[in-house]
């Protein structure tokens, strides 16, 4: 009899020595829109404001926008789908979503190696004023004239 019990000890033990405690918080692939006092943010616009003689490199993408739990997690970093409408996706490291909860925002525009954030650090990790609840199914939108 004890040999008979063996095979299904060791499979029990096998099967919980790979379980850890499951995550109950939900994830889902997020998007969202930032926008200037109503209309779309456009990093593009903010070229214009570059020095004389300082441009982009072809490609290169100045808009930031990342996302830190304010309760525990992971931090994210937004894809930036669309710069001149200011759209963003956020899906995360395995491309099936994002934990969802509360996170502070933080929104940079970086135009190039050693020059400042074009919102002077307004929206940086450590400045930032913006929070938003990220649920399944819904837009986060982030006005920055009023976060």
């Amino acid at each position: 009899m004890r040999h008979a019990l063996a095979p299904v000890t060791a499979l029990l033990v096998a099967a919980l020595a790979g379980c850890g405690p499951a995550d109950p918080t939900p994830k889902a692939v997020v998007r969202g829109r930032l926008l200037d006092n109503g209309q779309p943010f456009s990093a593009d616009a903010l070229k214009a404001r570059l020095p004389k003689g300082v441009s982009l490199p072809p490609g290169a993408q100045p808009l930031q926008v990342i996302f830190l739990p304010i309760d525990r997690g992971e931090t994210y970093f937004a894809t930036i789908t669309d710069p001149a409408a200011g759209t963003f996706e956020l899906a995360g490291s395995d491309g099936k979503g994002v934990r969802l909860g509360r996170y502070k925002v933080s929104v940079q525009v970086n135009t190039g190696p050693g020059t400042p954030d074009a919102l002077g650090g307004k929206f940086s990790p450590e400045k930032t004023a913006i929070t938003r609840e990220l649920k399944d199914g819904e837009e986060v939108v982030i006005d920055l004239a009023k976060p």
